[in-house]
């Protein structure tokens, strides 16, 4: 059985090492051998946006491009990275989590984990619903500016294009970093922020990676729910990444 979570997961043991303050109490369960033990099968468990990096590469808009950053944005700001089929966990199982790098004017704002100034206060659901009700007095979710901003108000405009510029000048940083070949935005969030985070990456992307495009994901909700079902199909590699 293949699983994608929210939460950071230690990929060996399929435990959740950390979860922000939207999912108390989550951190710590052992949700690989828990669900073992009531289905009589073998779990593998992953990080839900690293299970949406797996499904885009193997079936998606990342197929066959080799490596790739897929970002979310949904009520949080989350990545992943995928290299030849394998998903890259890092040491602690949380690699490409770029919500929480620093990031220009987000000095004062609260990030999901507890902390202020990082890229998921602002390019993010919470982040967009947070500026436009500082802006207007109007209290509304993160779907709700965005949807504001494609019938045309203003100040949700201002909201959405600020966000998407802070975050592709930031995916431009880590193209430089990471070297993928494709970076795909996924998320419900993602295609209202995609005109103006394009605009800002194709801006700032050094020279050497000109050719490397911004694009949407291609699968939409099924993209962690196929990555799960790729996840199955894989053994643990002596890392503890995923490797079909």
């Amino acid at each position: 059985m293949g699983v994608g979570t929210a939460g950071t997961v230690d990929p060996t043991r399929g435990v959740i090492r950390y979860a922000t303050d939207s999912l108390p109490g989550w951190a710590g369960t052992p949700v690989a051998d828990a669900l073992a033990a009531r289905l009589g099968r073998p779990v593998r468990v992953t990080n839900d946006v690293s299970a949406a990096a797996l499904g885009e590469s193997w079936a998606g808009a990342g197929r066959g491009r080799g490596h790739l950053l897929l970002v979310a944005v949904g009520t949080g700001l989350a990545g992943a990275v995928v290299r030849q089929g394998r998903v890259e966990t890092g040491a602690r199982g949380a690699a490409g989590q770029l919500g929480h790098l620093p990031a220009p004017g987000a000095d004062r704002l609260r990030c999901g984990c507890g902390r202020y100034g990082h890229l998921e206060a602002i390019a993010s659901g919470t982040g967009l619903a947070a500026a436009y009700t500082a802006v207007t007095g109007t209290p509304v979710t993160g779907r709700g500016v965005a949807e504001r901003a494609t019938a045309g108000d203003p100040a949700a405009r201002r909201v959405v294009d600020r966000a998407g510029a802070v975050l592709g000048a930031s995916l431009a940083g880590l193209v430089a970093l990471l070297d993928p070949a494709v970076v795909l935005l996924a998320g419900g969030a993602g295609d209202t922020l995609l005109p103006a985070a394009s605009a800002a990456y194709h801006a700032e992307l050094p020279a050497g990676w000109a050719d490397v495009p911004l694009l949407p994901a291609a699968l939409g909700a099924d993209a962690a729910l196929v990555g799960a079902a790729r996840l199955a199909a894989t053994t643990i590699d002596e890392n503890g990444g995923t490797r079909a």
